[in-house]
């Protein structure tokens, strides 16, 4: 018979483990197995944290981020323990690490937002330094612009005082102030056009127009300026363009002088042709001149605001640099565009396009009666506006027209004098302090006035334009007045419209 060891006689190992089950169930010690809820919930708490901590209202407080990893850490390890201390098993490494994932997401997630923001300030940096260079060179361009035609006028202007000064020099003097005057007026008309346009304020308002008409209006004014340099000026029209096509014939004139009159400045010898040209809705204008043409780079930034050819241009010969920017959003704004081809040496051709259907000729004949109907006015004018230089200017262009003159300071006076004196036409300012010109316009209208009315004004545009009708003006008149504008509307107020034969 086979020795058996001691090993043989203890207890089998199976027998000790459930003893020790048995034990420990007895006391209550044996963890129950995981649930599913309290990890889920474990999961969500640590997956919260980091997620509130990249809060758009918490970004500003660097100690959010920072904490979130210590309070996610904290949260966790607290809830695991008071889950063990109740006899339930909880998941501690998992939840750590989700959160540890999603922390590390939201990190990357605001590094690369900062850095898009940086990246965004920067371009904003540089667009404001650009925005402030140009700004800086505009007001530099745009102060000689102005100032150099008032030294003219000013200069000029007190030497028409001399009554010493010869009668030949006089009338030469005042050319030039006239000449200075003109231009002046024309750079501030384009500095509100651009301003207008980029504001969004600027309405086309088509019309049936007859475009030989305006094209021979636009030579009319630019002849004088091609002959003075020995130039050929030049149009052709075709001959199947409709007698009456609908646009806006303002604002087609006003690209029409700002191509035509730039190719005329730019060519010091040989020829300036302007091209029309009408197919399916669309009227074409060709400005062909024989300059010194443009490279690429020239081209790319004529059409820039204030900008010009190359640096050395606004000193020899002058403007803007507004004409090409105007005309091409002019020209977008009547549905059509403004293109360029040019080389060195060989001359440049401008194209402009306008939508421009056709439609019945506008009716032909309706013009104001000419300056000689002046010594028949006859009657009472009411001028009213509030400064004391307009109103003796006025007075001098109504008195040399016959007429006699009333005066009233601001608005209220003007309606007193107007219902007082029942003047046969009244000159009313538009802005005039403490009663405005509307204003007294509506209040003449409903007080009884039922003589013209007309508006004159320093703003450009529709809005004021349908401001003063809307208050019962009759007529508005846009400063700066001259004295063969004012005849004319004068004239028609009180006489009607006439044809000349």
């Amino acid at each position: 018979m086979a020795s058996r060891s001691i090993s043989d006689h203890a207890p089998h190992p199976g027998l000790i483990c459930a003893a020790l089950i048995h034990q420990m169930l007895a006391q209550g010690s044996v963890l129950e197995p995981r649930r599913a809820a309290w990890d889920l919930l474990l999961f969500l708490m640590t997956v919260a944290i980091p997620l509130a901590a990249f809060l758009p209202r918490l970004q500003d407080r660097p100690y959010a981020e920072n904490l979130s990893g210590v309070l996610m850490l904290l949260v966790v390890t607290t809830a695991s323990t008071a889950l063990v201390a109740r006899g339930q098993q909880a998941a501690l490494l998992y939840p750590l690490l989700a959160g540890l994932i999603v922390y590390l997401t939201m990190m990357l997630m605001r590094l690369v937002t900062l850095s898009n923001e940086k990246r965004q300030l920067d371009l904003g940096m540089r667009a404001a330094q650009e925005a402030r260079r140009l700004n800086e060179q505009f007001i530099s361009h745009i102060s000689h612009e102005l100032r150099t035609p008032l030294t003219a006028i000013m200069g000029y202007n007190k030497f028409l005082a001399d009554p010493a000064l010869a009668v030949n020099r006089r009338t030469q003097f005042a050319d030039i102030v006239e000449k200075n005057s003109q231009h002046l007026l024309s750079l501030v008309n384009n500095i509100l056009d651009q301003s207008r346009i980029e504001a969004g304020q600027m309405k086309i308002v088509p019309a049936p127009a007859e475009i030989r008409r305006v094209v021979s209006d636009v030579l009319l004014t630019l002849t004088p300026g091609a002959k003075a340099k020995n130039l050929a000026l030049e149009s052709q029209v075709a001959e199947d363009i409709p007698a009456g096509l609908l646009l806006d014939p303002m604002r087609v004139k006003q690209v029409l002088i700002n191509l035509l009159g730039n190719a005329i400045k730019f060519t010091e010898v040989g020829r300036v042709c302007l091209k029309c040209d009408w197919q399916d809705g669309r009227l074409t204008l060709a400005f062909i001149d024989t300059g010194p043409g443009m490279t690429v780079a020239q081209v790319e930034r004529i059409f820039s605001p204030f900008a010009q050819a190359h640096d050395g241009i606004a000193k020899s010969h002058g403007g803007s640099g507004l004409g090409l920017s105007i005309s091409r959003m002019l020209c977008s704004l009547m549905g059509g565009e403004v293109t360029v081809q040019s080389q060195p040496g060989q001359g440049t051709t401008f194209t402009a396009t306008i939508h421009a259907a056709a439609c019945a000729p506008p009716e032909d004949g309706e013009t104001i009666r000419p300056l000689a109907v002046a010594a028949k006015l006859g009657g009472r004018i009411l001028i009213a506006d509030d400064n004391e230089d307009i109103r003796d200017l006025v007075e001098l262009y109504l008195t040399g027209m016959g007429l006699a003159v009333l005066i009233a300071e601001d608005g209220r006076q003007a309606v007193d004098t107007a219902m007082a004196q029942q003047p046969d036409l009244v000159l009313m300012d538009m802005e005039m302090p403490e009663v405005s010109g509307i204003e007294a316009v509506v209040m003449l209208r409903t007080q009884g006035y039922a003589r013209p009315i007309m508006m004159l004004t320093g703003h450009l545009g529709e809005a004021e334009a349908a401001r003063a009708k809307a208050a019962g003006c009759d007529m508005l008149l846009t400063k700066p007045i001259d004295r063969e504008r004012l005849q004319a509307a004068i004239t028609q107020m009180l006489l009607g419209p006439a044809t000349t034969k």
